[in-house]
């Protein structure tokens, strides 16, 4: 789910790719990646049961994906900050993912 305000949004294009970041009890990283099947359309009324608590109630728009692939574990932001050219000189970088859709090379994705 997205939310229609969040920069990058309207570039979301079918045969983007996505690596879907997470905060969690486990601490804060990443969690599996997709492939988008459709640009961002508004949420169904199937899709929008799903939604409960902020800020998720606050989302009005989804992707569908053609691949989507979750991690039993979550890999940790800290192992990879050092090697991803977007986070390169960034003291905090945690920031970097809140609210916001993100384009990133292909050799970061990799």
């Amino acid at each position: 789910m997205l939310n229609k305000s969040a920069p990058g949004i309207k570039k979301l294009m079918p045969g983007d790719k996505a690596v879907f970041y997470a905060t969690s009890f486990e601490g804060k990283g990443f969690c599996g990646w997709g492939e988008l099947a459709t640009e961002p359309h508004l949420l169904t009324p199937a899709q929008r049961s799903y939604t409960f608590g902020k800020p998720s109630m606050f989302f009005d728009f989804a992707v569908d994906f053609k691949v989507a692939e979750f991690w039993l574990k979550l890999k940790p932001i800290e192992q990879f900050a050092s090697a991803l050219s977007f986070l390169k000189g960034k003291s905090k970088y945690l920031r970097c993912f809140q609210g916001s859709i993100k384009a990133i090379t292909q050799e970061d994705f990799e």
